[in-house]
Protein backbone atom coordinates (compact mmCIF):
# COMPACT_ATOMS: atom_id res chain seq x y z
CA UNK A 1 0.00 0.00 0.00
CA UNK A 2 2.86 2.57 0.65
CA UNK A 3 4.87 1.58 -2.45
CA UNK A 4 1.44 2.45 -4.57
CA UNK A 5 1.27 5.80 -2.70
CA UNK A 6 4.88 6.67 -3.24
CA UNK A 7 4.62 5.76 -6.70
CA UNK A 8 1.35 7.81 -6.83
CA UNK A 9 2.52 10.46 -5.56
CA UNK A 10 5.44 10.37 -7.74
CA UNK A 11 3.10 10.07 -10.94
CA UNK A 12 1.50 13.72 -9.44
CA UNK A 13 4.66 14.86 -9.32
CA UNK A 14 5.85 13.81 -12.93
CA UNK A 15 2.68 15.82 -13.90
CA UNK A 16 3.45 18.84 -12.15
CA UNK A 17 7.06 18.75 -13.71
CA UNK A 18 5.16 18.64 -17.22
CA UNK A 19 2.76 21.51 -16.88
CA UNK A 20 5.65 23.65 -14.83
CA UNK A 21 8.03 23.09 -18.25
CA UNK A 22 5.50 23.78 -20.52
CA UNK A 23 4.64 26.69 -18.66
CA UNK A 24 7.91 28.60 -17.48
CA UNK A 25 10.69 26.12 -19.65
CA UNK A 26 12.38 25.34 -16.13
CA UNK A 27 12.26 22.52 -13.85
CA UNK A 28 13.21 23.47 -10.22
CA UNK A 29 15.43 21.68 -8.57
CA UNK A 30 12.97 20.85 -5.52
CA UNK A 31 10.34 19.16 -8.30
CA UNK A 32 12.98 17.04 -9.13
CA UNK A 33 14.62 15.98 -5.30
CA UNK A 34 10.98 15.59 -4.12
CA UNK A 35 10.17 13.27 -7.77
CA UNK A 36 13.48 11.64 -6.51
CA UNK A 37 12.73 10.92 -3.31
CA UNK A 38 9.14 9.74 -4.17
CA UNK A 39 9.92 7.35 -7.10
CA UNK A 40 12.90 5.82 -4.73
CA UNK A 41 10.39 5.11 -1.60
CA UNK A 42 8.27 3.14 -4.04
CA UNK A 43 11.06 1.26 -5.33
CA UNK A 44 12.02 0.72 -1.66
CA UNK A 45 8.79 0.12 0.05
CA UNK A 46 7.94 -2.40 -2.87
CA UNK A 47 7.81 -6.22 -2.36
CA UNK A 48 11.22 -7.14 -3.97
CA UNK A 49 14.36 -5.17 -2.62
CA UNK A 50 16.20 -6.17 -6.08
CA UNK A 51 14.14 -3.41 -7.45
CA UNK A 52 16.55 -0.82 -5.70
CA UNK A 53 19.78 -1.49 -7.07
CA UNK A 54 18.19 -1.81 -10.73
CA UNK A 55 16.51 1.50 -10.34
CA UNK A 56 19.24 3.25 -8.75
CA UNK A 57 21.14 1.69 -11.89
CA UNK A 58 18.34 3.04 -14.39
CA UNK A 59 18.55 6.55 -12.60
CA UNK A 60 22.31 6.20 -13.13
CA UNK A 61 22.35 5.62 -16.38
CA UNK A 62 19.55 7.92 -17.35
CA UNK A 63 21.44 10.96 -15.86
CA UNK A 64 24.69 10.13 -17.69
CA UNK A 65 22.81 9.91 -20.90
CA UNK A 66 20.84 13.09 -20.42
CA UNK A 67 24.26 15.08 -19.42
CA UNK A 68 25.49 13.62 -22.62
CA UNK A 69 22.62 15.18 -24.50
CA UNK A 70 22.36 18.11 -22.73
CA UNK A 71 26.37 19.05 -23.65
CA UNK A 72 25.05 18.25 -27.04
CA UNK A 73 22.15 20.68 -26.58
CA UNK A 74 19.33 18.17 -27.33
CA UNK A 75 17.74 18.55 -24.23
CA UNK A 76 17.57 20.96 -20.92
CA UNK A 77 19.21 20.20 -17.90
CA UNK A 78 16.07 20.18 -16.10
CA UNK A 79 14.95 17.60 -18.37
CA UNK A 80 18.17 15.31 -17.83
CA UNK A 81 17.40 15.39 -14.37
CA UNK A 82 14.05 15.07 -13.93
CA UNK A 83 13.87 11.63 -16.14
CA UNK A 84 16.62 10.97 -13.79
CA UNK A 85 14.48 11.48 -10.62
CA UNK A 86 11.41 9.39 -12.24
CA UNK A 87 13.59 6.44 -13.40
CA UNK A 88 14.05 5.85 -9.61
CA UNK A 89 10.81 4.10 -10.27
CA UNK A 90 11.42 1.95 -13.34
CA UNK A 91 13.40 -0.90 -12.64
CA UNK A 92 16.27 -1.11 -15.62
CA UNK A 93 14.42 -4.32 -17.19
CA UNK A 94 11.69 -2.37 -17.72
CA UNK A 95 13.14 0.57 -18.86
CA UNK A 96 14.87 -0.79 -22.51
CA UNK A 97 11.54 -1.71 -23.88
CA UNK A 98 10.63 1.86 -23.71
CA UNK A 99 13.50 2.99 -25.80
CA UNK A 100 11.96 0.73 -28.97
Amino acid sequence: MAAEIALALAAALGLIGAVWDLRTRRIPNWLVLAMAVAAAAAAALGPDWTLVGSTAIHALIALLVGMLLFAVRMIGAGDAKFYAAAAFAIPLDRALPMLG
